[in-house]
């Protein structure tokens, strides 16, 4: 009979991930269908589900960074050198142009 591995995933705080090495600082403009005012708005979305657990557990205490969240840490890390526009932040010109501005602030990956 094949044992059957449990996977525990646990929540931590999110940390801020920035490229590996140093990038281009520039800025990229946006598109003109990115500066309609409609697509500024953001609905937040809180999303609930039934658990699978019968009863209340209380969740064990966070262990340190586990090699696999180090490991996935570190490639995103990477990936963001090639992609450096995905750890920069939006800014918005005088004249109401959105852009990106690259700027190695870094991601919060969710993991």
């Amino acid at each position: 009979m094949a044992s059957r591995s449990r996977l525990v995933a646990r929540r931590s705080k999110p940390e801020l991930v920035a490229p590996l090495r140093p990038t281009s600082h520039d800025t990229k403009l946006l598109s003109d269908l990115d500066d309609f005012h409609n697509h500024y708005e953001y609905t937040p979305l809180v999303p609930f589900f039934r658990s699978s657990v019968p009863g209340n557990v209380p969740p064990a205490p966070p262990p340190k960074m586990s090699l696999l969240a180090t490991t996935i840490q570190r490639a995103i890390a990477e990936a963001l050198m090639y992609y450096y526009p995905l750890a920069s932040r939006l800014r918005e010109l005088p004249c109401g142009k959105l852009v990106v501005d690259c700027n190695e602030k870094g991601v919060f990956p969710r993991y």
